[in-house]
């Protein structure tokens, strides 16, 4: 996902010990597991579409709140030709341009009660939490995080960003509880390995 850690940056050395000398696939966890290797797709905006796929998921540590991985992604953009003010940019559809792919390093907490997708940008790591199954917590610039969250802790590709069945069918009290809209960008100093002190 964009502003993700790029790959050849310094992470700390027990993260990138983790991260980018681990096997193929994590080590599997009963609750949570990663689409590997699956075409992902992030958020569309204007005439653009972003999209993602899964390298490895690394699993670092575990609490009773849930379990943070570590992932290597690639992430990559394609420009579409807009076909009128409502086009939704299908995917399905052939881009006009494909973008470079760039791999990156991402944290995510995957947690039925506290999920957060890191990503490294402005020379910091940045959080965001999600309320998985609240359409009042998505809005555009938290869209791919919800895609990549869902690809990264269940396996599941998705074009929509909310997934309310999805999120009710695994367990997330989200989208019955009461609506949210603040559910952006989070505490600023945050640090990944802070979700599993």
């Amino acid at each position: 996902m964009p502003g993700a850690i790029p790959a050849g940056r310094l992470l700390p050395p027990i993260l990138a010990v983790f991260a980018l000398l681990a096997p193929a696939a994590h080590a599997g966890n009963a609750e949570f597991d990663a689409a590997i290797g699956k075409l992902g797709y992030g958020r569309c905006h204007m005439d653009s579409c972003d999209f993602f796929t899964i390298d490895t998921a690394v699993p670092i540590a575990s609490t009773k709140e849930g379990t943070l991985f570590a992932i290597s992604d690639r992430v990559w953009s394609a420009g579409y030709k807009a076909h009128g003010d409502n086009d939704l940019h299908e995917y399905d559809r052939p881009p006009v341009s494909v973008g470079k792919q760039s791999s990156e390093i991402s944290m995510v907490f995957c947690s039925k009660t506290k999920p957060v997708v890191f990503n490294y940008y402005d020379d910091k790591w940045n959080s965001v939490d999600l309320r998985p199954g609240d359409e009042n917590s998505v809005f555009g610039a938290t869209e791919s995080a919800y895609q990549f969250y869902f690809a990264a802790c269940h396996h599941f590709i998705t074009h929509d960003p909310v997934s309310k069945n999805m999120a009710l069918k695994l367990g997330y009290p989200f989208a019955n509880e009461p609506a949210k809209i603040d559910a952006a960008p989070s505490e600023e100093n945050r640090q990944p390995l802070d979700m599993v002190k």
